[in-house]
């Protein structure tokens, strides 16, 4: 099925789109050489001679990011220029694509002056695209991950300069953990006007139910075996919960099978809120706006698809969904 001839003009939003800061740094370094950057298309291909679920996740392209030219790229990332640089491009491409609200995920402890960096790549790209708007999360955090606690108190003090949320990623990943510890970090993310989300219910139903008790929680990353328990549906109605899908990252990482194996249309009919998202755009060559065609093509709509971003605009950390001031 071809998408809809006006599938450019759908305003496009991505709340859940990893920074990727490696693979980033790399293609701008290879621009800057004038070599060819790493081609992730042949690490996709190769993702499926690997076992789908956590062996993909794994081993898979996150244990492929050229690692003996790690530590020299991320020296290169704690020069702010070349932060802000990568950081634009990647914004833009997401405006470029028609993206009006691009949420972008950070790993680790945030560098000082994070916020005003971040403000000044969203500027850059604003000088083009005056209704984009960016707002950064901390993702990854989890009690007794490793670095976890300095990410999570960066996160806590940059919430003061506008960071929008914090992304909880259980550990286990597939299985069900030990979540006691981390509605206590939520609730202290909540006190200081953070949003709440978390990956939870890609491979397997764990974590899902105790991911939507995380306090203030409007989201959750993934979700695709929500379908799998009409309870948890009922939960996610309840809650009015946002799940944020990544159609082509699904496929490859094996939350599903394939395209026609997922369950997006289902939930929608469920009444579930969706929202579209690239999740590592740059690694799983894909984008905001394939995500969207691709969409199209399992038979969403165009009102489907507007729906699908006035969702995440509704379910976003930052300022696009709250009422502006008459004043």
């Amino acid at each position: 099925m071809e998408p809809p001839a006006n599938i450019d003009d759908i305003p496009k939003v991505d709340l859940h789109m990893h920074a990727e800061t490696l693979a980033r740094l790399d293609r701008l370094v290879s621009s800057r050489n004038g070599v060819p950057p790493h081609d992730w298309a042949k690490d996709v291909t190769a993702l499926a001679y690997l076992p789908p679920g956590m062996p993909r996740l794994e081993h898979g392209l996150s244990a492929r990011q050229r690692s003996s030219d790690n530590d020299q790229l991320l020296a290169l990332n704690d020069d702010d220029a070349i932060f802000v640089q990568w950081l634009t491009d990647a914004l833009f491409e997401s405006a470029n694509d028609g993206a009006i609200l691009v949420e972008m995920r950070f790993g680790g402890k945030l560098r000082q002056g994070f916020m005003s960096l971040f403000r000044e790549a969203e500027s850059k790209v604003r000088e083009t695209y005056p209704s984009f708007h960016a707002e950064a999360l901390v993702t990854g955090v989890w009690p007794g991950r490793g670095g976890a606690s300095a990410a999570f108190a960066s996160a806590l003090q940059a919430a003061e300069d506008g960071l929008g949320g914090i992304d909880f990623i259980p550990i286990p990943y597939d299985r069900e953990a030990d979540w006691s510890e981390a509605y206590i970090w939520a609730q202290q993310a909540a006190d200081t006007g953070l949003g709440i989300t978390a990956h939870a219910g890609e491979f397997s139903i764990a974590n899902i139910e105790a991911a939507l008790m995380l306090p203030t929680v409007k989201r959750i990353g993934h979700g695709t075996y929500a379908v799998a328990d009409p309870r948890l549906i009922d939960i996610l109605l309840e809650k009015d919960t946002t799940l944020e899908f990544c159609l082509t990252s699904n496929v490859v990482l094996g939350a599903v099978p394939s395209l026609h194996d997922h369950p997006i249309r289902k939930l929608i009919e469920c009444g579930v809120s969706v929202t579209l998202a690239s999740d590592d755009p740059l690694r799983l060559c894909t984008s905001i706006g394939r995500e969207y065609e691709i969409a199209a093509r399992l038979g969403i709509g165009t009102e489907q698809l507007m729906e699908m971003s006035s969702n995440g605009i509704q379910a976003s950390f930052g300022s696009l969904n709250r009422p502006q001031s008459s004043a």
